[in-house]
């Protein structure tokens, strides 16, 4: 489980998302340098939200996990699943 929390000097985490292309799921777009994701240095582009707070995202679309993340207040808890670059599967974060 990841947290990233902002302060606030901040309007949002620092990173977007979007749909799979390949697979139903949310994926990190990009993350902003210097915004609250980077600066924690725990999120990557390409990781795949499995979990916002307590609600499973595995078969949600943007439309719906957005209204999620900015919900999340000052902090927000995320279970994602990273590609390993030596293998073929995820690795669960």
């Amino acid at each position: 489980m990841i947290k990233v929390y902002f302060p606030q000097v901040y309007e949002d985490f620092g990173f977007s998302v979007s749909d799979g292309l390949y697979e139903r799921g949310i994926f990190v777009n990009r993350i902003r340098r210097g915004g609250p994701a980077d600066l924690s240095g725990l999120l990557r582009p390409l990781d795949r939200i499995l979990q916002i707070g307590d609600a499973r995202t595995t078969d949600f679309d943007c439309c719906l996990a957005v209204p999620l993340i900015a919900a999340a207040g000052d902090q927000i808890e995320l279970l994602v699943a990273r590609t390993n670059r030596y293998s073929l599967g995820f690795e669960i974060y």
